[in-house]
């Protein structure tokens, strides 16, 4: 699969080396370089290493794009989704929220991705036991799939289905059901 989708590590850490000494510290393409061995990390099960390099991508687009940059939002959501997987839902919230604040200023009301946002806020809230405020960002995130989603559309089935245990969660049964 990783040969399949160009994630080939030792040729991607090459590349860094080389534009690490040929790039100034603060360039796009070197933040680029970054973000493709944080996703191979990623793809590696790597997490540790995946939030490593994204946090060096992040570092370098923080100062050369501007804070309402889509690709930004795009890596709030990248190590969002990376401390998910290590566990670290607060920080996965402290990202998901960057990238929906983002997401909320450039993308239409009823885009897909904020609806995307809007459910990975709501699963972060959800682990860390706030149950009330994981409802109220998996219903805003419902709201937008109901209406761009045919209703037999998997992810409108996969927020239902979040939406539900929530319920559950706050003991309302009847809801979850």
């Amino acid at each position: 699969i990783l040969a399949a989708s160009g994630c080939n590590l030792s040729d991607n850490l090459e590349n860094v080396r080389i534009k690490e000494k040929i790039l100034a510290t603060d360039d796009v393409d070197l933040a680029t370089a970054y973000n493709s061995i944080a996703e191979t990390y990623q793809y590696l099960r790597d997490y540790p290493k995946a939030v490593e390099y994204g946090l060096k991508s992040l570092v370098i687009k923080e100062k050369v794009l501007s804070l309402e940059h889509p690709y930004l939002a795009i890596s709030y959501n990248n190590i969002a989704n990376t401390y998910k997987f290590l566990g670290d839902y607060q920080k996965s919230l402290e990202y998901g929220l960057k990238d929906l604040a983002i997401c909320k200023k450039i993308l239409n009301p009823e885009h897909p991705d904020l609806a995307n946002s809007y459910n990975n806020i709501t699963g972060a809230y959800e682990k860390l036991g706030d149950y009330t405020t994981a409802l109220e960002y998996g219903l805003k995130g419902i709201a937008i799939r109901e209406k761009v989603l045919s209703p037999e559309h998997p992810d409108l089935a996969n927020s239902y289905n979040n939406i539900a245990s929530t319920y559950y969660y706050l003991r309302s049964y009847t809801k979850a059901l």
